[in-house]
């Protein structure tokens, strides 16, 4: 007679096991003020400045001051401030382990650090999308991935724009980097840039 292979009861079947959610936690650097002078000052309406945090595998993770981790949205919010949360997106589920992730961001660290923190192209939008990609093979939206695009394609923006280059220009020269998250309280944002 055939007989059923048994599994451990710690350990359920691949197929029995519930695949991990992975969530976009996104936070407004504003505070609301995106929100409220925005139209004014752009003449576009931009709802937030975000900042995203990846929550997978019962932790929270980001590019801030390099890529870290930590045990929950409770424990950022206590180690940077009381940053609103905007809006919290379903990513999906990921087939991913726990290790495969960490292995992960073990060979994408060397290009996510303080000194190649960029506050238009290369910040912790850029690498929660990564981060993303990896887990649930889609991008954070558009919205938040293209806002210094956007921004910068208005009027306002095209004559903002070569003032944020020789601000990251002379940060990065400084070594100081603009990354909001790279210290225990960070630094406020200028209007329509992600963190």
């Amino acid at each position: 007679p055939m007989h059923a292979s048994r599994c451990s009861p710690s350990e359920p079947p691949a197929l029995l096991r519930a695949m991990p959610r992975v969530s976009a936690v996104v936070y407004d650097l504003s505070g609301g003020l995106a929100a409220q002078m925005s139209q004014g000052l752009l003449g576009m309406m931009v709802s937030e400045i975000p900042h995203t945090n990846i929550e997978v595998f019962g932790r929270v993770y980001f590019f801030g001051g390099g890529i870290q981790s930590m045990a929950s949205s409770r424990e950022f919010a206590a180690a940077f401030g009381a940053v609103p949360v905007s809006r919290t997106i379903d990513m999906g589920e990921t087939s991913r382990t726990r290790e495969e992730f960490e292995a992960f961001l073990s060979s994408i660290r060397p290009r996510y650090t303080p000194e190649t923190y960029n506050l238009l192209s290369h910040n912790c939008n850029t690498c929660a999308s990564e981060m993303t990609r990896f887990l649930v093979n889609r991008d954070l939206p558009e919205d938040i991935i293209n806002l210094p695009e956007r921004v910068f394609s208005t009027p306002m923006g095209q004559m903002l724009r070569p003032m944020f280059e020789q601000i990251q220009s002379q940060l990065n020269g400084g070594g100081a980097g603009m990354d909001p998250f790279s210290g225990a309280q960070g630094m406020g944002l200028p209007m329509g840039i992600p963190g």
